[in-house]
């Protein structure tokens, strides 16, 4: 979408707006990277996941939806997960257990296709945990610190090694036991 906007905005393909050196995209220079993703084992993710959903419908996402469809209409935003499901019970298309039930497996497919994204990237160092573990605390903040002693490692920081793995912990808290690669960034004014 945003590709689209561009070139209507610029009235100039994307291909001849990347051309120009200054309007295409530089890679990051002056940074070196360290790309962290969480990998919990997979059925403890799909039971977050679901339980995740389950708190989502009862805590009222079909009112939600019921609310949203009556003040907007129609609109492209109740497509998402979830929400789409909530539509399908307002419809009488689906049950509320059969829309719990398709939300559940919607997260989970998404969830998985997320790790094979991120699976592509490379040089990502994969923790077997949740954020919220202090597994993955002890092992980014490890990661981090070999990544600061080590003069070939790509990574520049902006925090402590401390603080940049609280990051990676409050992100993972974030995501709820989504499959995430959380970048961290640190600034050579500090000495790391």
């Amino acid at each position: 979408m945003r590709a689209i906007e561009v070139c209507i905005a610029s009235r100039t393909p994307l291909s001849r707006l990347l051309e120009d050196p200054v309007n295409s995209r530089d890679p990051l220079t002056g940074f070196r990277l360290l790309r962290i993703g969480l990998n919990p084992p997979r059925a403890q993710l799909y039971d977050r996941l679901n339980r995740r959903c389950e708190a989502i419908f009862s805590s009222g996402l079909v009112e939600e939806t019921r609310a949203l469809l009556a003040r907007y209409g129609p609109v492209k935003a109740l497509d998402a997960l979830g929400y789409r499901q909530a539509l399908s019970v307002l419809r009488d298309s689906l049950s509320a257990d059969e829309a719990l039930q398709s939300a559940q497996q919607g997260h989970r497919n998404y969830a998985k296709r997320q790790l094979t994204w991120f699976r592509r990237e490379p040089d990502v160092l994969w923790i077997d945990a949740f954020g919220d573990e202090p597994l993955a605390l002890d092992a980014a903040s490890d990661a981090i610190s070999r990544a600061i002693e080590s003069k070939n490692q790509s990574m520049f920081c902006k925090a402590t090694t401390s603080q940049a793995a609280e990051i990676l912990i409050s992100r993972g808290k974030e995501c709820q036991g989504t499959t995430s690669v959380v970048p961290i960034e640190v600034n050579r004014e500090n000495g790391l």
